[in-house]
């Protein structure tokens, strides 16, 4: 009888079978691989973007400078299929308007969460 037939315990097998065991493991945690331990937190504390959350619009800003780059408090209306949200934005500026397809991101005209104090 070959080594490694069913049954055996020789230090192939057993080789073979941790790293199998390693490697569905590795397949089997849905969380991504990550570095620093904060960064898991933070994944993990991410919060969705659902209907009434409370976000912060970056406003671009006027073409012309006469009005700077200003974030306002904006409430999510809708949540797209492609994770863009509809929005009313209370506006610095005076007033509120629609926006429409808002991605996230800290960029000119998108949305973000609050920072935490």
């Amino acid at each position: 009888m070959s080594c490694c037939a069913e049954g055996c315990r020789c230090d192939r097998y057993v080789l073979a079978t941790e790293a199998m065991a390693a490697i569905f493991e590795a397949c089997s945690d849905p969380r991504p691989k990550v570095e620093n331990q904060n960064d898991i937190y933070e994944m993990e504390n991410t919060p969705s973007p659902s209907i009434g959350r409370i976000v912060v619009y970056n406003h671009p800003g006027s073409a012309d400078g006469k009005f700077a780059p200003k974030q306002s408090p904006a409430m999510v209306q809708k949540v797209n299929d492609d994770g863009t949200v509809e929005m009313i934005v209370f506006s610095v500026y005076g007033g509120i308007f629609f926006n429409h397809a808002v991605s996230q991101g800290d960029g000119p005209s998108q949305w973000n969460w609050p920072t935490r104090v």
